[in-house]
């Protein structure tokens, strides 16, 4: 709710200038929309049409609009949590061009790891371009600390089954800048220049 009214204060002009590119795309877990009433759904909906579009995912990786959303869900058990956190992230990164993670817990997750680890590690196995921006701790630290002089990011996978790599336009002094600055200006320049590289 914050980033959407952010966006839609700073950046009005961006709020659905093309239609087929809304300015902020929201994917949801099935476990936290599960809880929401129709009528809160339709609030939530009406407050950000503007500016967002949100997708709502069932534990499998689905994906509903708004329209196809059924109107009553009863809330997966704990259990279904990390299947349903994992299907979510995999399709954030099959619709994505890259990644920026920052912060993100250590400890209280409902996945099978720190949900910023496994984003990062599912870019990288899917070859997107990832920006670990570290200056504010967290998991995404502790991921950032992984980045060697002359190497690519690197993050380790989670079963055990070796070490992927990606790279995202940024050299080896600028990683470690991006690794470590917590000064947003300059966090911006490296994320805009990896980028410009990038998609050019």
């Amino acid at each position: 709710r914050i980033l959407f009214e952010l966006a839609a204060r700073y950046s009005p002009s961006l709020a659905r200038k093309n239609e087929s590119v809304p300015t902020i795309i929201d994917v949801i877990p099935y476990p936290m929309h599960a809880e929401l009433t129709p009528d809160e759904l339709v609030d939530w909906e009406a407050d950000f049409a503007s500016i967002a579009e949100l997708r709502y995912m069932d534990h499998k990786g689905g994906v509903w609009s708004f329209a196809t959303r059924p109107r009553r869900l009863v809330q997966l058990p704990t259990p279904e949590w990390p299947q349903a956190l994992t299907a979510m992230r995999h399709y954030v990164t099959s619709v994505s061009n890259a990644r920026i993670v920052l912060g993100g817990t250590m400890t209280t997750y409902l996945g099978r790891m720190p949900g910023i680890a496994e984003e990062a590690y599912a870019s990288v196995m899917a070859g997107q371009p990832l920006f670990v921006i570290g200056g504010f701790g967290g998991a995404a630290q502790t991921i950032a600390r992984r980045i060697a002089v002359n190497d690519p990011l690197a993050v380790q996978d989670p079963d055990g089954l070796g070490v992927a790599g990606t790279q995202n336009g940024l050299d080896a002094i600028e990683l470690r800048r991006l690794a470590s600055s917590p000064h947003i200006d300059e966090i911006t320049m490296l994320l805009t220049r990896g980028l410009a590289k990038l998609f050019k």
